[in-house]
């Protein structure tokens, strides 16, 4: 488990890095990621969609891995707390929500891909 989250960190930061220093035209804001939607023609339109759901998907996927270590650092005192707010719980449910997040960005990014590729 903290393998696989050193490496997911590593990633994040990798890619990061990248898109922070390596690509110009990148999506920065929700207004941005709507009209980038809404007008997306060419194959390049579609593939700097696909690397700002790629980048999205990395970003949630290194918080996902970060409430996981948090609910295990957590889990041998609170697991089987009754007492509402439980940091175990809340750490697990934040870990699930952010894996979600990070499935959805992926599926965009695939299709953003198979759009650009077509």
């Amino acid at each position: 488990m903290k393998t696989q989250s050193l490496k997911m960190s590593a990633i994040v930061l990798v890619f990061t890095a990248v898109a922070a220093f390596g690509q110009q035209g990148t999506i920065n804001s929700a207004a941005e990621l709507r009209q980038a939607l809404a007008t997306a023609e060419s194959g390049a339109d579609h593939a700097r969609l696909a690397s700002y759901y790629h980048h999205t998907a990395l970003v949630y996927a290194g918080k996902q891995a970060e409430e996981e270590r948090i609910a295990d650092r957590w889990q041998k005192q609170y697991a089987n707390w009754s007492k509402s707010p439980n940091p175990y719980l809340s750490a697990k449910n934040l870990a699930m929500y952010y894996g979600q997040l990070s499935r959805d960005a992926a599926a965009h990014a695939a299709e953003q891909d198979k759009l650009a590729n077509s």
